[in-house]
C-alpha cells in the first residue's frame, strides 16, 4: 500500500559515555590526522647529578616531558637491576615516588609515550650504597695527643667502595673545615 508503517518500542537500555579526547584522538577519529611520526621528549630533572648515590632503599624522581604533535599519553619507568616497573604521577610535568632500589647500580629508564605511541627515554644510575666509609687517624699516634701550639697537622687514610668525595674534621673548641 505504501503507506509508512509507525512502531512503538521501548529502548531498553541507553548508554552515555563522556569520553575526554586529545585534539589528536578528534582529528585522528575524523580522518584529519597527519602521522605523527615525532617522538615526545623527556628528561629527567631529580635527581640532579648522574649518578645519584643513596643510602636509603627507595629513590623518588621527578622531570618533564613533551609533544608538540600528539600529546604525552603516559611516563612510565623501569628499574633493570631488580626488574621493578611502574607509572609515574603526570605527564608534562612528572614525578615517581619510593622506586625500590637494591644495594649496588640501579639503572632507571624513564620512557614517555605520545598520543600516536612514540616513545622516547631517558637513563639514571642510582648507586644504592649501604658500606660506611672507614678512616684512621695516622698523625698523631697518641691519643690524647699533646701539644705546646695553637694548631696541631692531623694525616690519616679514608677509604669506601665508591670513592671519597670530602673528608671534614671537627674540634670540640668549634674549629671545622674540609680536609
Amino acid at each position: 500500500l505504501g503507506g509508512i508503517e509507525r512502531a512503538n518500542a521501548v529502548i531498553d537500555e541507553l548508554r552515555i559515555s563522556n569520553i575526554q579526547r586529545t585534539d589528536y584522538e578528534i582529528a585522528n577519529s575524523a580522518g584529519t590526522a597527519q602521522p605523527d611520526a615525532i617522538p615526545p621528549t623527556v628528561i629527567i630533572t631529580s635527581p640532579l647529578t648522574n649518578p645519584a648515590y643513596t643510602t636509603i632503599s627507595t629513590i623518588n624522581l621527578s622531570g618533564t616531558a613533551s609533544d608538540a604533535s600528539s600529546g604525552i599519553m603516559q611516563i612510565n619507568w623501569s628499574n633493570a637491576a631488580n626488574s621493578q616497573t611502574g607509572t609515574a604521577t603526570g605527564t608534562t610535568s612528572w614525578s615517581a615516588a619510593s622506586i625500590p632500589l637494591i644495594v649496588g647500580t640501579n639503572l632507571i629508564t624513564v620512557t614517555a609515550k605520545d598520543q600516536a605511541g612514540n616513545t622516547s627515554t631517558d637513563t639514571i644510575t642510582i648507586i644504592y650504597d649501604t658500606i660506611d666509609p672507614t678512616i684512621t687517624i695516622t698523625s698523631p699516634t697518641t691519643n690524647p695527643a699533646s701539644i705546646n701550639t695553637s694548631t696541631i697537622s692531623v694525616t690519616g687514610i679514608a677509604s669506601d667502595n665508591y670513592g671519597i668525595s670530602e673528608i671534614r674534621w671537627y674540634n670540640n673548641r668549634g674549629g671545622n673545615g674540609i680536609a
